[in-house]
């Protein structure tokens, strides 16, 4: 019980946080300006990395499913990202991209049978532009996301389901082009099914963030980082007769005030191990394809995966 009252309480407090930085800060960020010395860049968040840090189901994507009560389940990647657009990708346009090397870490730990929190956290150690007159810091701190998920009682649906609410914490740096300037709420929904030869899973999301006009770099009305809509598809299975499994998922984002839509693949292989404790290499590529600011040409993934105190049957697989 007093691990609910904790949860409840953290995420009382986002939300309040959230409130008194609306009150207080205006999601207009048009006028607010990586220093440069030719190039207005916006302040602005480009960083799309959205993990699942439990790992059930797949690393981008849940299954429903939570970490058991009481079990701890962490990773660690490193992400090599390029070709990030900083202005929509249009026909007949120049688009400003940025490349870099990132490090992120994840937990979730179940707090009961029907509730888990989770942490996301990571920092960029190098980017580099496309510009030769744009430059932004090489290191920053991504803005951390603390979020609550709750699923319903097995047996409810004949798939499972949860439902997550989350909060990113504006302490990333703006001008490095991976903090916000408030907090930015986002919500998941996610569902799954166990078979005996393979998993299926999916995802609708909704993530909240300042309105950033990009228009006047390059005279486009529509060039913008808004609020977007997603979802995704995924399957997940082992290699029988060996310790890998393999995963694939498509997800795909839609900007609804300013159409445009993204997408992108991700392939990924894990391998499992016992070190003391149980854990899973991890290895991703994940192409991506669309308009929308930030969405990446291309990002690879690798890490580790562990899992603490959790009982042998409800290993992330």
């Amino acid at each position: 019980m007093n691990r609910v009252i904790l949860a409840l309480g953290l995420a009382m407090s986002g939300a309040a946080l959230a409130q008194h930085s609306k009150a207080t800060a205006s999601t207009d960020t048009s006028m607010q300006y990586v220093p440069t010395d030719f190039v207005p860049i916006p302040a602005m968040d480009v960083e799309r990395l959205q993990l699942n840090p439990s790992s059930n189901g797949s690393m981008v994507m849940g299954d429903g499913e939570l970490t058991p009560a009481g079990a701890l389940r962490a990773n660690a990647l490193a992400h090599l990202v390029s070709g990030i657009p900083i202005t929509r990708r249009l026909d007949g346009l120049r688009t400003v991209e940025t490349d870099r090397f990132l490090v992120s870490g994840a937990a979730a730990y179940g707090l009961t049978r029907w509730l888990e929190a989770n942490l996301q956290l990571g920092a960029v150690l190098r980017q580099s532009s496309s510009l030769p007159d744009f430059s932004v810091p090489n290191t920053a701190l991504l803005s951390p996301v603390f979020a609550l998920r709750m699923a319903l009682p097995p047996g409810v649906l004949p798939f499972a389901v949860s439902g997550e609410i989350g909060m990113s914490i504006p302490i990333g740096s703006p001008a490095a082009l991976v903090g916000g300037v408030r907090p930015s709420p986002r919500a998941r929904l996610n569902f799954g099914r166990r078979f005996d030869a393979f998993d299926v899973f999916g995802e609708l999301n909704l993530v909240e963030r300042p309105d950033v006009s990009l228009g006047g770099l390059r005279g486009v009305p529509g060039d913008s980082l808004n609020d977007e809509l997603g979802g995704g598809l995924g399957v997940s299975a082992p290699i029988p007769g060996t310790a890998w499994s393999a995963e694939a998922a498509a997800m795909v984002s839609y900007d609804y005030k300013h159409p445009g839509a993204a997408a992108v693949l991700h392939l990924a292989a894990r391998y499992q191990f016992k070190f003391r404790r149980s854990g899973q290499l991890f290895f991703a590529a994940e192409p991506g394809f669309g308009a929308l600011v930030g969405t990446p040409a291309f990002r690879l993934l690798a890490g580790v995966c562990w899992s603490f105190d959790a009982p042998k049957d409800e290993l992330a697989e």
